[in-house]
C-alpha cells in the first residue's frame, strides 16, 4: 500500500472528505487528492499535520503496520507513561498494556520495537525508564541556562 493509499483510508476510516481532512491538516483539497492519488507525495513536515489531523502515528502513513494512539488512564487501564509513550514513539517503539488485549494477562506490559520484537517489562522498569528521561531532561535543560546563547 502506498502513502496516499494509506492517507485515503485512513480519511475514510475518519469519516472526512478529502476538503475536510485539507482543512484540518492545512492543506488544500487538491493537494489531498494528488497525495491519495499518488501525483505527489507529502513532504515529512505534511505528513506530520495529515497524521495529527487522522489521530494516527506518522508510522501508520509510511509502513504497513498500524499503531494505535494510546488510550487516556481510566479506572480500567490505570498505567501509563504518556511522555514515555511519546518519546518511545519517535524512536518507534510502543508500550502495549495486557488489559488493551484480548488473551493477555491485564497486568502485562511490553514494549514493541519497529523490528517487529517484543520485550516485556514491568511497571516498575517504566517507572524507572520514565524517571531517567525525565532527569536527564531536566539535568540538560539546566545546564543550557549557565551557557551563552548560541546564534
Amino acid at each position: 500500500m502506498t502513502i496516499g493509499e494509506r492517507i485515503r483510508s485512513y480519511r475514510k476510516k475518519n469519516n472526512l472528505t478529502q476538503k475536510q481532512l485539507g482543512e484540518l491538516s492545512g492543506t488544500s483539497e487538491t493537494t489531498i487528492k494528488q497525495y491519495e492519488t499518488g501525483k505527489r507525495q507529502p513532504r515529512v513536515d505534511q505528513l506530520y499535520k495529515i497524521a495529527v489531523a487522522l489521530n494516527i502515528f506518522v508510522e501508520n502513513l509510511v509502513t504497513d503496520r498500524s499503531y494505535e494512539m494510546p488510550p487516556e488512564i481510566s479506572e480500567d487501564r490505570p498505567v501509563a507513561f504518556p511522555g514515555l509513550e511519546k518519546k518511545l514513539s519517535e524512536l518507534g517503539c510502543h508500550i502495549r498494556y495486557g488489559c488493551d488485549y484480548p488473551g493477555y494477562d491485564k497486568n502485562t506490559i511490553w514494549i514493541d520495537y519497529p523490528t517487529g520484537e517484543q520485550v516485556f517489562v514491568s511497571v516498575a522498569t517504566l517507572d524507572k525508564l520514565d524517571s531517567e528521561v525525565n532527569s536527564y531532561l531536566a539535568f540538560q535543560v539546566d545546564r543550557l541556562k549557565n551557557e551563552p546563547p548560541q546564534e
